[in-house]
C-alpha cells in the first residue's frame, strides 16, 4: 500500500495543494516524481515468524486477531540508504518527534537517545482487527485524524472478498 499526503513546511504546516488542472493533483505530481511537496508513506513489510509458519508485525498488544486487514504504515523511504533527502526528512520528523516540554519550564529538551524510536520503528500508522466485527487505528505525525481514518477506510475497499 503506498500513501501520499501533502507534505509539511518548515513550521509543521500542511502545504496547500491546490490543483488547477490533473496534471497539479496529488497522484499526478507522484507519478512524475514532483515530491517536493508531498509525503510518501508505505505499509511496513512483516517479517517471517517460523513459530507460527507466517509473516507477522508487532503491534505491541494494539491488534489481537490475525487478518488480511491489519497493516502498518511507515514512511516511505525508509528503505532507501542513509544520505538520501528522505532519510533526512525521517531524521528530522524523529527529531521533532522526540521533543518533550519539561513540566518546569517551557523549553524544548530532547528525550535521551535511546528512547527515540529508530527510523524504520517509527509507526506513523496501525490498523488491525481486535475482534469479529471491531478494529482499532492508531496514528502518529504527520498524519491528522481524517487522514488517517480515510487510509483505513480506503483498505476495506480492496480486502472486502479476502476473508
Amino acid at each position: 500500500m503506498t500513501v501520499i499526503v501533502p507534505g509539511m513546511n518548515m513550521v509543521h504546516e500542511r502545504v496547500c495543494i491546490r490543483p488547477r488542472n490533473e496534471h497539479e493533483t496529488l497522484l499526478a505530481r507522484w507519478q512524475n516524481k514532483n515530491t517536493e511537496t508531498i509525503i510518501e508513506l508505505q505499509n511496513k513489510t512483516p517479517v517471517w515468524n517460523d513459530d507460527t509458519q507466517s509473516y507477522v508485525l508487532n503491534f505491541h498488544g494494539r491488534v489481537t486477531q490475525a487478518s488480511v486487514k491489519n497493516f502498518q504504515i511507515i514512511h516511505g523511504n525508509d528503505r532507501e540508504s542513509p544520505g538520501t533527502s528522505a532519510s533526512r526528512f525521517l531524521f528530522h520528523l524523529v527529531i521533532w518527534v522526540c521533543l518533550s516540554v519539561s513540566p518546569a519550564s517551557p523549553v524544548l529538551t530532547p528525550f535521551p537517545p535511546a528512547r527515540c524510536p529508530a527510523p524504520a520503528d517509527y509507526i506513523v500508522m496501525q490498523f488491525g482487527r481486535v475482534a469479529e466485527d471491531v478494529f482499532t487505528m492508531d496514528y502518529n505525525y504527520p498524519l491528522c485524524a481524517l487522514q488517517a481514518f480515510s487510509i483505513a477506510l480506503s483498505s476495506f475497499d480492496s480486502k472486502l472478498a479476502c476473508e
